[in-house]
């Protein structure tokens, strides 16, 4: 690869057709934590310093 980050070399991935169900996992955002389990929480845990702000952009 060169210096440019926007260079990929082969191929993202490769499709075989098959018999089983195709899973695909997103991660959510954690903007909203439901009460009860934000309840048992640490403060820094409700902050959500650490969630991925943007993953709603990927729809």
């Amino acid at each position: 690869m060169s210096g440019d980050i926007n260079c990929m070399s082969g191929d993202v991935y490769s499709w075989q057709p098959g018999e089983s169900p195709l899973l695909i996992s997103i991660p959510h955002d954690v903007r909203e934590i439901p009460m009860d389990i934000a309840a048992r929480m640490t403060d820094a845990g409700r902050a959500i310093l650490d969630t991925d702000w943007h993953v709603k952009r990927l729809r």
